[in-house]
């Protein structure tokens, strides 16, 4: 993947008319095959509070540049938001037998929000995602990451506020943001076992995440009324599905 490929970097993210008719009819047939849907949801099989032990972060440069980033910009709320994403994806990657780029994956869910902080707040006008995949990028290439490995990074970024990801972005962008959509809405929470839903919120407690990301998206609907969240916000009322999402803080 070339950098002028990278989803919504030629636009800033910022919509066309076309893509906000789109995204709605998008949102409208999601809608209607939830409530068609009526088959139980599979989980993995229960396991103990000890469970995730198995999840342990990689160890490389680029993640620990990542966490070290993460961990100094972020509210706490935030960090522990994609460290839960990371943890979601990877559960949810498990269930369908995915061969997973961990560091990929990982330093996504980490910065995957970074465009809601200072570190990448310019230009405001920019969708916020995009901002965030363009800071992750020149993190990434700093830390010694391949040329490859950074766009990856950066597209997956991108692309986590669409509805459903393009598959030649691969793997780790698509548990990106079904991990993401996990955590904020409750999407597919029911494939995770309780056992491993507990075990996730112990080790990574949500610390007010639905008010703090509310406030941001919020501000982020205003400074960029152009982008895929204003809609979210806007048409959608994106707000109120975080705040009745099924995961309490």
């Amino acid at each position: 993947m070339k950098t002028n490929d990278i989803p919504w970097f030629a636009t800033n993210g910022q919509l066309s008319a076309m893509q906000r008719w789109r995204i709605a009819l998008a949102a409208v047939g999601r809608r209607l095959a939830a409530r068609r849907r009526t088959a139980v949801v599979g989980q993995m099989p229960p396991v103990d509070a000890g469970a995730l032990d198995y999840l342990v972060p990689p160890r490389d440069s680029l993640s620990e540049a990542a966490l070290a980033i993460a961990s100094r910009v972020q509210a706490p709320w935030l960090l522990q938001h994609g460290l839960r994403t990371y943890a979601w994806a990877t559960l949810l990657g498990m269930t369908e037998g995915c061969r997973i780029d961990a560091t990929t994956l990982y330093a996504a869910s980490l910065l995957h929000d970074l465009g809601l902080t200072d570190f990448a707040a310019e230009p405001p006008s920019h969708c916020f995602a995009v901002r965030g995949a363009r800071a992750a990028m020149r993190i990434a290439e700093a830390s010694g990451a391949a040329r490859r490995q950074a766009e990856s990074l950066a597209a997956a970024i991108a692309a986590h506020l669409d509805l459903t990801v393009a598959p030649e972005l691969g793997v780790e962008a698509r548990l990106l943001q079904a991990g993401a959509a996990l955590d904020v809405l409750g999407t597919r929470v029911g494939t995770i076992a309780p056992e491993q839903r507990k075990a996730v919120l112990a080790r990574h407690p949500r610390l007010g995440m639905k008010s703090g990301l509310c406030r941001c998206l919020e501000r982020e609907a205003i400074q960029a009324p152009d982008t895929r969240v204003a809609l979210y916000v806007r048409r959608f009322d994106f707000l109120a599905l975080i705040e009745r999402a099924p995961i309490d803080d």
